[in-house]
């Protein structure tokens, strides 16, 4: 906790004494207006207290619903959820082992997988399509991963009007505007350049989901030691003054906007914790089991031995068994079981007028 404060107080004091450079004048002016100090006609310093006020107004708490306007995901409390990513250029083909472009049929045929996994939680296009219109490959994604799921979508655009085509097909498939927002089913995922530097299309994305209440994921994506520093803390620093930025904005527009609190690190970090306490270092169990013993008996692993999780594509067996089984790797196990999802899981469809609908979103933005 206190290490989150230290950051949490640089990061202030990054946009108050430095500043971020805004490249959208009616973000500049919301800033502006509120006390935030303009230099350079678009560098903007903005003061704690905006920020301080900005968090007071936000959401502790954030639902994201499913098809059907039930909760399926509550971000609060330390929740965790899981889900795939996005955009992808290439894929290993599963059947034949080859790496190839992507095409819509691998964005369908991942929505159907995430569709049917009970440990993924929100489904995103993780592919970029090849074989449609490169400008508008969202609006397609977008309609694959609402024709072939029921879970939350976080969903990427690549420019304002695909944002905004995007939530339209979003309110089509729940049953309107006024619906999507108190039942988001989806939410957007914005990338800006760095935590001081932010773009005029992220912005405008920014601004349009906090007029609509649709939750969004600001997140400065720099590089260590290239537009941010090579220290970690330094570089996590940096960037969460960025979200800090599209959490002040958020709010400026509509108090209680819907932002989601990106934990992100701008470069690589090991993610690996280890819970330390009394109770598991188990002192006392080792002591009682003695050098010669064993702990299948004991409470404390009866207690603990659920919080151990193994995929199921792990192989755990002797090596003979193993090979008695086929020998399949672990690429060859993940293929059949791709294969079986394929052919036997049905996501739920949609009505044939809400598909049409849709797919005229779609050719609509194709035409233009």
């Amino acid at each position: 906790m206190k290490t989150c404060k230290k950051i949490h107080a640089v990061s202030l004091e990054l946009l108050d004494r430095v500043g971020a450079r805004l490249h959208l004048e009616e973000a500049i002016q919301l800033l502006k207006k509120a006390g935030a100090k303009v230099i350079d006609s678009n560098l903007v310093r903005i003061p704690s207290h905006l920020v301080e006020n900005a968090l007071a107004t936000a959401l502790k708490k954030i639902d994201l619903f499913d098809r059907h306007t039930r909760p399926a995901i509550n971000l609060g409390k330390h929740n965790k959820y899981y889900g795939p990513g996005s955009d992808c250029l290439n894929i290993i083909n599963h059947r034949n082992g080859r790496r190839r472009k992507l095409i819509v049929k691998d964005v369908v045929e991942g929505a159907i997988l995430c569709d049917s996994l009970e440990n993924i939680d929100f489904v995103m296009s993780m592919v970029f399509p090849s074989d449609v219109n490169q400008s508008i490959a969202d609006r397609f994604q977008m309609e694959v991963m609402l024709n072939h799921t029921t879970k939350p979508i976080i969903f990427v655009s690549y420019d304002l009007s695909g944002c905004k085509d995007c939530v339209e097909m979003a309110e089509a498939v729940v049953g309107g505007e006024e619906v999507l927002q108190k039942n988001p089913l989806v939410a957007c995922y914005i990338n800006v350049p760095t935590g001081l530097l932010h773009n005029e299309d992220s912005l405008r994305k920014l601004l349009f989901l906090a007029e609509k209440n649709i939750p969004s994921l600001y997140i400065p994506s720099s590089t260590e030691g290239v537009t941010s520093p090579i220290t970690t803390a330094g570089a996590v620093a940096l960037d969460y003054a960025g979200v800090l930025v599209g959490l002040v904005l958020s709010q400026l527009i509509r108090e209680g906007a819907l932002v989601i609190i990106p934990g992100m690190s701008p470069g690589p970090l090991d993610m690996r914790d280890v819970k330390v306490t009394e109770k598991t270092l188990a002192l006392d169990v080792i002591e009682e089991v003695g050098p010669e013993g064993n702990y299948l008996k004991t409470e404390h692993t009866r207690k603990y031995y659920k919080e151990r999780w193994y995929p199921n594509l792990f192989e755990r067996d002797m090596y003979n068994s193993w090979i008695g089984k086929g020998g399949k790797t672990l690429v060859e196990r993940a293929a059949d079981e791709v294969e079986l999802i394929l052919s036997e899981h049905e996501p739920e469809s949609l009505p044939s007028k809400i598909k049409e609908k849709l797919k005229g979103i779609v050719h609509r933005a194709n035409a233009s």
